[in-house]
């Protein structure tokens, strides 16, 4: 059974989405074609999570600048503008699957 923190860390991040290529060349091609279906299946996905995040984190960020705590509220613009990145990180690696 996995723990919570690996779910989370699956939910989040494309990690132990693909397999690791075993046997001969043909094995090795049929593998590296599921592998670019399941990525092809599942980075929109990651895309949207990262930018619902990316917007909580912006709407946390405003609020707190308007209310008096620019600490934190840069704290939330700095996680903001790296949900952003990997949404756009994301979004790019979806789009040239989708073009190959």
């Amino acid at each position: 059974m996995r723990t919570p923190h690996s779910l989370l860390l699956r939910y989040l991040l494309p990690i132990g989405l693909a397999r690791e290529p075993q046997g001969d060349v043909f094995l090795q091609h049929a593998m590296f074609v599921s592998n670019v279906q399941a990525l092809r299946r599942w980075l929109p996905h990651y895309v949207r999570v990262h930018a619902v995040l990316a917007a909580l984190a912006l709407g946390v960020s405003a609020f707190l600048g308007t209310h008096g705590a620019p600490w934190v509220a840069a704290t939330a613009a700095v996680a903001a503008a790296l949900e952003l990145c990997l949404a756009i990180a994301f979004a790019a690696t979806a789009i040239a699957l989708r073009i190959v």
